[in-house]
C-alpha cells in the first residue's frame, strides 16, 4: 500500500493564506498600473484567466487527477461559472479601475456580497436569513466607516478642474 502523503503543518497553511492575501491586495495596484500603462482590460482579463486555469488545472492534476472531471450536467454550469463569474466579472473590475481610484474599486469589490445576496431574494426568491441580514448590514457599516460616512464633509468632492482627476 502506497504511503500517504502527510497533511501540511501549520506553517505552510499560515504562508498560504499570508501569499493569498498578499495577491489578493496586490492585484489591484498592479492591474490599475497596467491599465494605466496602455494594456487593454479585454487583455488583461485574459491573461488572468488563462493564468488562473492554467494553474488550477496544473494543481488538480498534481493533487488528485479525478477531480478534473467534469460530468455532462455540470459542464453548463462550469461554462456558466468560466463566463459570468470570471470573464465578465473581472472585466467590469478592471473597467472600473480605468475610471476611478483603486480604493472606490476596491470598495465596490467587498460590497458585492450584498449585490449577490439583493439577488437572491429579489429575483430568485431566496429566503431572507437572520445571519445574511447581520452579514448585509455589516457590510454596509463598514464601508461607511472607509468612506467616513461620519464625517460628510469628507464625502464632497475635492476635485477641481485643475487639481488632479478624480
Amino acid at each position: 500500500m502506497p504511503e500517504r502523503p502527510r497533511p501540511p503543518t501549520r506553517l505552510v497553511g499560515y504562508l498560504l493564506v499570508a501569499g493569498a492575501a498578499t495577491s489578493w491586495g496586490a492585484q489591484s495596484v498592479v492591474a490599475k498600473l497596467l491599465l494605466t500603462s496602455g494594456i487593454p482590460a479585454t487583455w488583461l482579463v485574459s491573461a488572468r484567466t488563462a493564468l488562473a486555469c492554467a494553474l488550477l488545472v496544473a494543481a488538480l492534476a498534481a493533487i488528485d487527477p479525478g477531480l478534473l472531471r467534469v460530468g455532462r450536467r455540470d459542464l453548463g454550469r462550469l461554462v456558466a461559472l468560466g463566463l459570468v463569474g470570471m470573464a465578465i466579472s473581472n472585466y467590469t473590475y478592471y473597467l472600473a479601475l480605468q475610471r476611478i481610484p483603486v480604493a472606490t474599486a476596491a470598495l465596490l469589490i467587498y460590497t458585492a456580497p450584498l449585490m449577490v445576496l439583493a439577488v437572491s431574494v429579489f429575483f430568485f426568491g431566496d429566503p431572507r436569513e437572520r445571519r445574511d441580514l447581520w452579514a448585509a448590514a455589516l457590510t454596509l457599516a463598514g464601508a461607511a466607516l472607509v468612506v467616513r460616512a461620519y464625517r460628510p464633509a469628507a464625502l464632497q468632492s475635492t476635485c477641481s478642474a485643475s487639481g488632479p482627476p478624480c
